[in-house]
């Protein structure tokens, strides 16, 4: 439930608006009306509130940073320039969608229980994990609904807008708009019984994704409870790779099956690193390494798989 404070001198505007926004289903508003600003500096009833949407008139009363919480301006012109604004005699359907969509709140990933998300990454050799997460996905037999995702835009050799499916969702989420499970549906491919949802269509794109639309996109998925288990290609360090491991159940780093690399392991430690600078200390301390011969890590993947089977 978003909790909302409408300060509006017109009391007739307010009272439909706030009708309105109380029966709205879609968005989980609870809307409490007030025509004079001074009435907000009851304490108790700020801390009640998530948000205030108030006549751009208010602007310089409210004592913004003693309240603490986001504030959008209804503006009676189109062609005042006060933000966050919305213009006042928009439909109001319309203008509960953008509010929603400018407040809505950044959200950690719910892992629903049915879903295990296990994430793998490699530094030992290029598309070690690309070619690894193939092999596992396919072993899973017909018996587990399996979802792919490629996460590393230096292996997204898929061709075509289905190959870009990363690059249009996060498009899609950085415009304010809600991904729905039905929109991802469009995007996802079919290899071998696998759904695959395909990477970037550019390296720039995996850059400007941030770590609130990962979380979006893994609640989605998981939130479908469409997928026994969603296997993720981490990929390398961008701004979001921490957020993508705490959505996941079980975190491997695949090592060479020929033996140790000095590269690969340099860059492992420099990663492990930054990880606990980031505070992602316990992050770091829960990734598993395995080797990245599928016959020879299929036990202690299984092993790890079954002790976080009902973990969310």
């Amino acid at each position: 439930m978003i909790r909302i404070i409408l300060l509006e001198k017109d009391e007739e505007y307010a009272a439909q608006l706030m009708d309105y926004m109380n029966q709205e289903k879609e968005f989980d508003f609870q809307v409490t009306v007030f025509t004079d600003p001074n009435m907000l500096n009851t304490k108790n009833l700020v801390e009640k509130t998530d948000v205030i949407l108030a006549n751009a008139v208010f602007a310089g009363v409210l004592e913004l940073e003693a309240l603490q919480m986001p504030v959008f301006w209804l503006t009676e012109e189109k062609s005042e320039e006060k933000e966050p604004s919305f213009f006042k005699y928009q439909s109001q359907e319309e203008l509960c969608r953008l509010l929603y969509q400018k407040y809505r709140p950044k959200r950690k990933a719910v892992i629903h229980q049915k879903t295990q998300v296990i994430g793998f990454f490699s530094y030992e050799e290029p598309g070690a994990a690309k070619k690894f997460i193939q092999m596992l996905s396919s072993g899973f037999g017909t018996n587990k609904t399996i979802l792919r995702i490629d996460m590393d835009p230096l292996c997204s050799a898929d061709k075509g807008v289905q190959g870009y499916a990363l690059s249009e969702l996060f498009y899609c989420m950085k415009q304010e708009e809600e991904v729905s499970f039905e929109q991802m549906q469009e995007y996802i491919i079919q290899d071998k019984g696998v759904d695959i949802l395909s990477g970037y269509a550019h390296w720039a794109d995996a850059c400007d994704a941030e770590e609130d639309m990962i979380q979006r996109l893994c609640s989605v998925l998981t939130e479908s409870c469409r997928y026994d288990v969603i296997v993720i290609n981490i990929g390398g360090l961008y701004p979001y790779t921490k957020g993508l491991m705490e959505a996941c159940h079980t975190i491997f780093y695949l090592e060479s099956s020929n033996g140790k690399s000095e590269t690969g392991n340099g860059y492992y430690e420099s990663f492990y690193r930054q990880l606990v600078f980031c505070k992602g200390q316990q992050l770091a301390e829960q990734i598993q390494k395995v080797s990245s011969c599928l016959e020879e890590s299929k036990q202690q993947i299984s092993a790890a798989l079954e002790d976080n089977k009902y973990t969310g």
